[in-house]
């Protein structure tokens, strides 16, 4: 009760002597990759792979990966809250023009659906 939160000379001098830290470094925010240039990655993995499906066991394109899941939720909070998150309606149509896959979910199923019966 009355209790302040400061801190008394002695304790500040009892932690400069074991080297306190008293400042945060902030670490540089990492320069991100344009979306033009996330694009042309894109279309190379298209080319290599055949579609736009760019999922994190992709180990060789792991950055791409996250970027594409990026897009999908920022696509998501599009639809639903109308909000950007620097995903508009013209990258959205870009991506749709490529074959970009907003439902991964989806696609994979399908596709191990196609796989079963062919087996069967």
């Amino acid at each position: 009760e009355g209790k302040t939160n400061r801190i008394t000379p002695e304790r500040i001098k009892r932690l400069n002597d074991i080297g306190f830290f008293w400042s945060v470094e902030h670490k540089p925010q990492q320069k991100r990759t344009p979306f033009n240039q996330r694009l042309v990655e894109l279309e190379e993995f298209k080319n290599e792979f055949g579609h736009c499906d760019v999922r994190y066991t992709f180990d060789d394109h792991a950055s791409l990966s996250k970027w594409c899941s990026k897009m999908r939720n920022s696509y998501l909070e599009l639809q639903t809250k109308g909000k950007t998150n620097g995903l508009n309606f013209e990258k959205v149509e870009r991506l749709n023009e490529m074959g970009f896959v907003w439902s991964p979910k989806k696609r994979l199923g399908r596709r191990a659906f196609k796989k079963r019966e062919s087996f069967g």
